[in-house]
């Protein structure tokens, strides 16, 4: 099974090389590393060039403005051609190690098309605060509801999709809204999405965390919106 990975970048010079060296030793079967630079001010861009520059396998695109992760995502699927794709974040909140469990489903049940990793969340909170913490469970017991599912992460970053499956769902969003529109498409054309857990190690935002209150609003309109249209 050959697995297209998808790496959007803004501003994480700090992480983004060790994420790489990440990807690049998980997995050993045959892989692609598609990374997009989403316009990146902090010397990230400078770096993903001259590192890729050196490593001609790797697929490097850059954004000529900063669009948002949604139009990473469907930037980086237009130049996938693995049976499955992944989206891996550059900020090392979720380790790639964590594939394996993802795989192994896709590997092992009948007709797979999409398997999530559903994150455990630390126990000590650290990072989130309940607004973060509710604010997943708020979108992701929407969809539940809207969508007739049962799904316990619908934010995840961790989303392994059949590449032709991800294709057909014709993606619009620009920016985080995208994790909603992913999830309901699938849903609404019948596609079983599999879970399995994962460890998850959020970033504060003094870390350089990206999303704000205001996306979940954004995502939140979004799910009411594919529920009653494409």
């Amino acid at each position: 099974m050959k697995l297209s990975i998808i790496i959007p970048v803004f501003n994480e010079r700090d992480t983004i090389l060790q994420v790489i060296e990440k990807v690049e030793n998980t997995y050993s079967q045959e892989k692609e590393i598609i990374i997009i630079d989403d316009y990146s001010t902090d010397g990230s861009r400078e770096l993903l060039v001259e590192y890729c520059g050196k490593h001609k396998h790797m697929c490097l695109s850059l954004n000529a403005e900063n669009y948002g992760k949604g139009r990473c995502i469907r930037n980086g699927l237009s130049y996938a051609t693995g049976d499955f794709v992944i989206i891996q974040d550059a900020d090392l909140e979720l380790d790639p190690l964590e594939y394996t469990g993802l795989i192994k489903v896709s590997l092992t049940e009948k007709n797979v098309d999409a398997v999530f990793g559903s994150r455990i969340f630390p126990k000590d909170g650290k990072h989130l605060g309940m607004q973060r913490i509710m604010a997943n469970k708020l979108l992701t017991y929407s969809i539940n509801l809207l969508y007739g599912a049962r799904l316990s992460d619908i934010m995840t970053c961790y989303k392994l999709i059949k590449r032709e499956v991800f294709l057909s769902l014709s993606l619009k969003s620009d920016r985080f809204d995208i994790e909603a529109e992913i999830t309901c498409k699938l849903l609404k054309k019948g596609v079983k999405i599999f879970e399995v857990p994962i460890t998850y190690m959020p970033r504060g935002w003094d870390e350089g965390k990206k999303i704000r209150a205001k996306d979940f609003f954004k995502v939140l309109k979004a799910i009411l919106r594919y529920r009653f249209s494409d």
